[in-house]
Parts: C-alpha cells; sequence; structure tokens
C-alpha cells in the first residue's frame, strides 16, 4: 500500500513539475494540444493514464446491476453541503430514500422533475417535495415569433419532457448517462452511468442545473399543470406551518416574558404588602 501511494506521489509530482516548467514557457499561459501532448510524451504517459491522475472520481457503472445501484447511492450518500438531482424519473425507494438523507443530514438538496412521469403512480416526488425538498417540474415550451416592430411576442406553447438525468454532488462529483431513477432501470433495462469529478463538465451542467431551475421555478408559480400546482401547495402549506410555529413562538416568548415581570415585581414587594 505505502510503495502505491509513493508511486502515485511520485507520478503526481512529476506530472506538477512538467506542467509549471509548461506553463512559464507559454506566453499566453496557456497550453497548446501540441504542448499537452509533448507532455504526455515526456512522461511516458496514455491520455486515460493521466485522466486517473487529475481525477480520481471516475466511474462507469451499467445496469442492470444490484452492485451498480449501491455504488450509485453511495456517490450520493456522500454529499455534504448539495445536492442537485435532475432526473426523468424518480421511483426508485432506494435512491429516494438516499436523497432524503442527505436533506435531513442539512445538504441543500434541490430535485428538478418531469411535470408528467411526476404524477406517474410510484412516484416518489411528492414524498420528497413534502419531507422538505426543494422540487421543481419542466413547464410547456414556450413559442415566440418575432413582430414587425421588432419586439418578440409569444406565440403559443408546446408540451415537452425535461428528459434530462444528472446529479451533481457539492458541486464537485457528475453522475449522468442513461439511468433514471426507477426500479426497472436499475433491475431491468439496460441503461449506463458516468461518474466524473472532470472540473470542465462539472461546472457545464451546473450551468444547464442552474438555468432549469430559474426557468421552472419562474413559470411554476403562473403554470396550471397538476404536478405544478400540487407542488406549490407542498410549498405554500409549508411556508404557513413555518409562519404558523414562529408566531407560536412569539406568544409564547411574549407570555413567558410577562410571567417573569410579574414574579420580579412581586418578588420585590415588602411582606407587609403581601
Amino acid at each position: 500500500m505505502g510503495r502505491a501511494q509513493s508511486s502515485q506521489g511520485t507520478a503526481e509530482e512529476k506530472v506538477a513539475a512538467a506542467l509549471s516548467q509548461l506553463l512559464a514557457q507559454a506566453p499566453s499561459g496557456r497550453l497548446s494540444l501540441g504542448a499537452c501532448r509533448a507532455l504526455l510524451q515526456r512522461l511516458n504517459l496514455r491520455p486515460v493514464q493521466a485522466h486517473r491522475l487529475l481525477h480520481t472520481a471516475a466511474a462507469t457503472l451499467f445496469f442492470p446491476s444490484v452492485a451498480a445501484r449501491e455504488e450509485l447511492c453511495g456517490v450520493l450518500a456522500t454529499a455534504r453541503h448539495t445536492l442537485d438531482v435532475c432526473v426523468f424519473t424518480l421511483s426508485d425507494r432506494r435512491i429516494a430514500d438516499t436523497v432524503l438523507d442527505a436533506h435531513k443530514r442539512g445538504a441543500a438538496v434541490r430535485l428538478i422533475t418531469d411535470d408528467v412521469t411526476a404524477m406517474n403512480d410510484g412516484s416518489l416526488v411528492f414524498e420528497l417535495a413534502e419531507a422538505g425538498v426543494a422540487t421543481v417540474v419542466d413547464s410547456d415550451f414556450e413559442e415566440w415569433r418575432t413582430a414587425e416592430d421588432g419586439s418578440m411576442r409569444r406565440s403559443g406553447s408546446t408540451p415537452r419532457h425535461m428528459h434530462h438525468k444528472f446529479c451533481l454532488v457539492d458541486g464537485q462529483i457528475l453522475l449522468t448517462g442513461s439511468y433514471n431513477f426507477s426500479w426497472s432501470a436499475g433491475n431491468v433495462n439496460c441503461e449506463n452511468m458516468l461518474i466524473t469529478d472532470d472540473p470542465y463538465h462539472v461546472r457545464r451542467y451546473g450551468e444547464a442545473f442552474e438555468g432549469l431551475w430559474r426557468e421552472f421555478r419562474r413559470a411554476m408559480y403562473v403554470s396550471r399543470q397538476e404536478a405544478a400546482v400540487r407542488i406549490q401547495r407542498i410549498e405554500r402549506g409549508r411556508r404557513e406551518r413555518t409562519a404558523g410555529a414562529r408566531g407560536m413562538r412569539q406568544v409564547v416568548n411574549a407570555a413567558s416574558v410577562k410571567a417573569n415581570a410579574g414574579r420580579r415585581i412581586a418578588g420585590g414587594r415588602s411582606p407587609r404588602a403581601r
């Protein structure tokens, strides 16, 4: 084990030293494709080997497979700060419980899913939303046209699906592929999932998630779609319960202050006055 770690450390040191030297020679501070190839040749590394040195969280999962499903849940369970889930279907109890556990640990969990599949039998979307997981569903695709005055005007809308399947763990690990979060995907279907911490792809998928979150959240509050309306009611109920609990605490605190003041006044009276 010690020898393997030493070898890994030596390889990483070689990569770091060579990169530093090449960057110092690069006029713009960026490496050309030719320079990158020269670096790999100089270190006698194949591209795959270089990727493994620089990106440690890389895996490919293929389904159906119980082991792959458990590995997927294991990665989701590492979320400590944020967990962004963007999936077409969520009906797998094991995965839903893993997502909910992250929420209970205090991670900021967000879920984007499809409005149609959210209403399917067996869907766990509303269960997660009712438990406090921030949730949005897709809206219809808005069609726009250019008017004679050059302005953009809405000409109609078309139903669409939110068909993505990807997750971001702590903004550092990306999981993406054909895999839906459903029982059939893990136990019957031929599916795949890639897990990587490649910074470029993590950033690009993160930008895509934020864009969808803003778009769907904004549209949800004016939507008449059944799933969107139901989630709105869940959120409204949660806000009302929170406000009610806050108001009750204020009443209790006020009563406590009044009682304490009364006891202090009573305690300050003379025995004769009592």
